[in-house]
């Protein structure tokens, strides 16, 4: 026994009991409960409750009663477990009928409930509604419930009372019904929920279902358990655009396998869609496995799809996914079609993400002219709608075009912006890549401890792996070259390398593509062209697999740096044109092509490198695509410029577009 146990007793006691001091009369009582319950301090303010119409004394005569009763006489001390177990039994048999039968249904819920829940799943012909709120209130002032206000007024229970509870109703052959009522409410609350997930409504609506996370899950393990497979399904369907929203993938992934194991019968079509969410949600948790099998099961699940209706309560996501299957099914034209009718839907939402996506898919393309005026309508849409997933998206897209076009200033408050929204709804993952879209933008001003704030706070969002990785570790690469600190970009580069001995960190082909392009600069740096060849080769490969113009970009400018590291300055310059056709647009504040577009003018001269420049831009994008291919650069009778022949120049061209 302490003297902080007995002054715990003191202070719950006082709390129910005003008055209440310790002195000759109640001092050996309250050291006899103290001792009773070994210090526990659950059991020590289950008791310390009962002061509030038992004397101290009484309460320890009842105690000692209550412990002799349950060792058949042994006054000796008990197991921990055992006191416990026997104070909140004794703590039970002391509520009236209604408080008792009020504890034991609400032990199902493993979140707490509020006031609407509790009435909702524990009353009925037995326990009258309108006396609920009145018997929370008691069980509180028992000490057997607390107050939770951090999210409005909310009733939890101890795990030790809540597995009591569950014990009694088992006893009972309750446990079953009490469950269905909570399964039947927490189903109801989701389908409600999840409708409010698309517009204005959608941070309360996030908020709901975070605050209710496990209750929603014990209520689709019990329907699944049960075997009710469209209950599940259903369930677990409406639910995928919440996981989504917050990026929950991995939760979207695990529940999705989960419901798609229940035996028996689902809604026409459900499964259908369910594996199509799970192969895009697989996709954005793992990216290697996504794009290993993506195609031949994307094509597989279209055309599954296409002789399924969707089901009666399917949500708006369900008619985008289809345009976005045919699409990752190697169906660009049947993905634009089901795009162009998305546009014309019903739904205000699918019509804004119909935009948004061609938006998305235009750039991709390297068409950014059909992207900035998919941009511009989609943001009006998703701001009249008050969704802050859509708007974050838009704005993100808004700031990369205005990066191509060099207002870099308004870049970093258009991420900045969409930053705002995405941690309104929690998503971090998201957030964290902004971050080092913002770091890139902070480099590009020159502002390197702007980009290493950027970093640091990434690495407070993200973990040390996952396909943003890159972009941090390429980011501090680019400082420590700024800096001149060619040992720490060294150590970086064979970070960055060692990151290529797991697939899952590179994030399939996007991540390959862009651990090729970012090594080979840093090599480039360093003057190891050799290693520069072979990683730039082999983000080459990768970026075609894409089917991502920008990527494939990126490591076409590459490639003409090394160009330029090997004196083939022609070479350079058609691959600078090639790069920007293949994007649509010239990245001119890019620091690798700023200074390509400073040093080839004057190492050919501006009429020569403007004709060679020409060439590359002239291209189709097809044979664009194919000048990049590092293998066409001949680099055997090369002569490596030194780096004082590359260095010390500045002024970026304008932004050229097409």
């Amino acid at each position: 026994m302490s003297y902080a146990s007995v002054q715990l007793f003191v202070d719950r006691a006082s709390a129910v009991r005003s008055g209440l001091v310790l002195d000759e009369s109640t001092l050996a009582p309250v050291v006899e409960i103290v001792r009773r319950l070994d210090g526990l301090p659950l059991a020590i303010e289950l008791a310390a409750a009962r002061t509030r119409v038992l004397p101290v004394s009484e309460v320890a005569k009842r105690l000692s009663d209550r412990f002799r009763l349950l060792t058949g006489g042994r006054r000796t001390a008990l197991p921990r477990h055992q006191t416990l177990r026997a104070v909140v039994e004794w703590s039970w048999d002391l509520l009236t009928a209604d408080e008792r039968l009020l504890a034991e249904r609400l032990a199902v819920f493993p979140a707490g409930s509020t006031t609407e829940s509790a009435t909702a799943v524990c009353a009925d012909e037995r326990l009258d509604a309108a006396d609920v709120p009145t018997l929370l209130g008691s069980l509180v002032d028992k000490s057997l419930l607390t107050v939770d206000e951090s999210h409005g007024l909310r009733y939890r229970m101890l795990e030790t009372i809540r597995e009591f509870g569950i014990d009694r109703l088992a006893e009972r052959r309750d446990v079953d019904e009490a469950r269905l009522r909570h399964a039947t409410f927490f189903a109801d609350l989701v389908s409600l929920q999840s409708r409010r997930l698309y517009d204005a409504q959608q941070l309360d609506a996030a908020r709901v279902l975070d605050v209710e996370h496990d209750n929603i899950l014990s209520a689709v393990r019990y329907l699944g358990d049960s075997e009710d497979a469209a209950r599940t399904m259903r369930m677990v369907l409406e639910l995928s655009w919440y996981w989504s929203l917050v990026g929950a993938h991995a939760e979207a992934w695990t529940w999705l396998g989960y419901a798609l194991a229940v035996p028996g019968e689902a809604a026409p079509g459900a499964r259908e869609l369910a594996r199509v969410v799970m192969l895009m949600t697989r996709g954005m948790e793992d990216n290697t496995a996504f794009e290993e099998d993506m195609t031949l099961k994307a094509a597989a699940l279209q055309q599954e799809l296409e002789l399924l209706p969707d089901p009666d309560y399917a949500l708006p996501q369900a008619v985008v996914l289809r345009a976005m299957l045919a699409y990752f099914a190697g169906s660009p034209e049947v993905a634009e079609q089901k795009r162009l009718a998305g546009v014309e839907h019903p739904d205000p939402w699918v019509r804004a993400v119909m935009l948004m996506l061609g938006a998305a898919m235009a750039e991709n393309f390297g068409h950014v002219d059909v992207t900035r005026a998919n941009v511009d309508t989609a943001f009006e849409e998703f701001t009249a709608l008050g969704d802050r997933w859509g708007l974050a998206t838009v704005v993100a897209m808004k700031a990369q075009l205005q990066t191509y076009d060099g207002d870099l200033e308004g870049a970093i408050a258009s991420y900045a912006e969409a930053e705002e929204y995405l941690r309104a709804l929690g998503a971090h993952s998201d957030e964290a890549f902004m971050a080092m879209r913002l770091a890139n933008l902070r480099l590009r001003l020159d502002d390197l401890d702007g980009a290493r704030r950027e970093i640091a706070r990434f690495d407070e969002l993200e973990d040390a792996s996952g396909f943003p990785q890159i972009l941090a570790n390429a980011g501090r690469g680019w400082i420590a070259v700024r800096e001149g600190d060619m040992d720490r970009v060294a150590a970086i580069r064979d970070t960055m390398t060692a990151q290529a001995e797991s697939s899952r960190a590179l994030g399939g082909a996007h991540g390959q593509a862009l651990l090729g392009t970012m090594v080979a600069l840093l090599d480039v740096e360093l003057g190891d062209l050799d290693a520069a060849s072979k990683s730039v080769s082999a983000g080459y490969t990768a970026a075609l697999a894409t089917r991502d113009m920008p990527i494939l970009a990126g490591n076409g400018t590459a490639t003409a740096r090394l160009a330029l590291a090997y004196g083939r300055c022609e070479d350079a310059a058609e691959l600078l044109g090639a790069a920007a056709r293949v994007r649509g647009i010239e990245d001119a504040t890019d620091p690798t092509i700023a200074e390509l577009f400073a040093v080839l003018p004057t190492r050919l001269g501006k009429e020569a490198f403007a004709a060679a420049y020409e060439r590359g831009w002239s291209l189709s994008q097809a044979d664009a695509a194919k000048r990049l291919d590092p293998a066409s650069l001949d680099v055997t009778e090369a002569e490596p410029l030194e780096a004082d022949e590359i260095g010390g120049v500045e002024a970026p061209v304008q932004a050229r577009r097409r």
